[in-house]
């Protein structure tokens, strides 16, 4: 994450932002993801938040480690999921080359700013295993906007970020727009699963 008044409202608003999305539920998403996993596969969530899907994959017998900037979320996902948390910016990981099976990117990624996205990218190819997963959540649209309480989103078409995905060395094997989402103010989402080429 790399803009500051986005990582300062989700650490003065950790606690009201993870019991909210904890009722946002990314299960089925999850179950199309472990698909192509192994069992027990090593699994990193990247932007885990209140570790709501890491709750889901550890539980789903994945080796799950979450990946947060904000300590304040890092420590209620800890608690909530079981799971150790790393409290770290995505575009330095302190993870070793090929140290996971599989990366997990929900609604994180779109807090990057556009400059930046390759490097994030690039990031998660490295800590990937040679034939490793990668899932990813980003909002439907074009641009920057910075919402009223202060966080900053970046949007991408759905091509825009196939293409992205594939110049950052990722092959996409599955790939679904949403439908308009009332939870989140009728933003669409658009989720893919790419494979490290």
């Amino acid at each position: 994450m790399t803009d500051a008044q986005t990582l300062q409202f989700y650490r003065r608003n950790a606690a009201s932002y993870a019991a909210e999305t904890s009722e946002r539920s990314m299960a089925a998403a999850i179950d199309r993801f472990s698909a192509f996993l192994r069992s027990k596969a090593s699994v990193v969530d990247i932007g885990c938040g209140g570790g709501r899907d890491l709750r889901v994959l550890r539980q789903q017998g994945f080796n799950a480690v979450g990946l947060d900037a904000s300590a304040e979320l890092g420590a209620i996902a800890t608690e909530f999921s079981g799971c150790p948390v790393v409290i770290a910016d995505m575009r330095v990981m302190p993870f070793a080359a090929a140290s996971f099976e599989a990366a997990w990117a929900a609604a994180s990624l779109l807090h990057v700013d556009p400059e930046d996205v390759p490097t994030a990218l690039e990031e998660i190819r490295r800590v990937l295993t040679p034939s490793g997963h990668f899932f990813s959540s980003i909002k439907q649209g074009a641009g920057q906007r910075r919402e009223a309480d202060g966080r900053l989103f970046t949007y991408f078409s759905p091509a825009e970020w196939s293409a992205i995905l594939e110049a950052s060395g990722f092959l996409i094997v599955d790939g679904a727009s949403t439908a308009a989402d009332p939870q989140t103010s009728g933003n669409r989402w658009f989720n893919t699963i790419a494979k490290r080429a």
